[in-house]
């Protein structure tokens, strides 16, 4: 009885050969990790992607959510100015995608921060400026919150309807997504501080719908100037008609 076990034994070499093959190129294979919004990817080391991996989490990133809650608070006490106080439709349908994305900002980083056995920032403004008052450490560490308005400045926006109520909410609103924006930066500029992947989405979501936001905004705004010089385009024939 002939035994045919040579073409068996090659088969089981021949699958050994490949997987180890495999195995390699896997090993070799690059492990690239997302930029900070607006940034290239970059290829990382082994040992740079398991400290990457680590599920701990830094005071930056804390202070940051604790200071963009009631950043985003504010944006939503203007929105809710909006409805009473103009019907222009571009605005209102501004006002609606601000709400409902900075709504659901909120409650992701609250229950962020709820999880992690952090303190909920309170969603007022004027609660956040008290806590930066006695904690100066965590405000400076947060960047601080960019682009706020002035309670002199809130008075004023109440007050206003019409076509004034149009140009202060534009002019503040873009002052503040800018400050949002500025926020991020300065929170992706700290090693490690925005590699975790939902928080990751979230900067970069906060960072690309606030800056699309802005260009819409200021392109309202421009319509809304009363200065002439205010809607023209760079050219020779427009600065000699101006």
């Amino acid at each position: 009885m002939t035994h045919n076990w040579r073409p068996r034994r090659l088969i089981r070499l021949c699958a050994a050969t490949l997987a180890a093959l495999a195995t390699g190129a896997l090993a070799q294979a690059p492990i690239v990790n997302p930029g900070a919004p607006g940034a290239g990817a970059r290829s990382l080391l082994p040992y740079e992607a398991l400290a990457l991996a680590r599920t701990a989490y830094t005071g930056g990133r804390v202070a940051f959510l604790q200071a963009m809650i009631p950043h985003h608070a504010q944006a939503l006490e203007m929105v809710l100015l909006v409805k009473d106080r103009t019907n222009r439709k571009e605005l209102l349908d501004a006002a609606g995608r601000i709400e409902a994305s900075q709504k659901d900002e909120i409650e992701f980083m609250r229950k962020w921060l709820a999880e992690r056995n952090e303190p909920v920032a309170s969603a007022s403004a004027a609660d956040h400026a008290a806590h930066a008052a006695t904690d100066p450490a965590a405000h400076h560490a947060a960047g601080g919150m960019k682009g706020m308005a002035t309670p002199e400045q809130m008075a004023a926006l109440a007050a206003a309807n019409g076509p004034e109520f149009d140009r202060q909410f534009l002019t503040l609103m873009i002052k503040h997504h800018e400050g949002a924006v500025e926020m991020v930066t300065d929170l992706t500029e700290q090693p490690g501080s925005a590699y975790e992947p939902a928080l990751f989405e979230l900067t970069r979501d906060i960072t690309n719908d606030q800056n699309a936001e802005i260009e819409r905004m200021n392109a309202l705004l421009v319509g809304l100037s009363s200065d002439a010089r205010a809607s023209l385009k760079a050219g020779f024939t427009d600065a000699g008609e101006a």
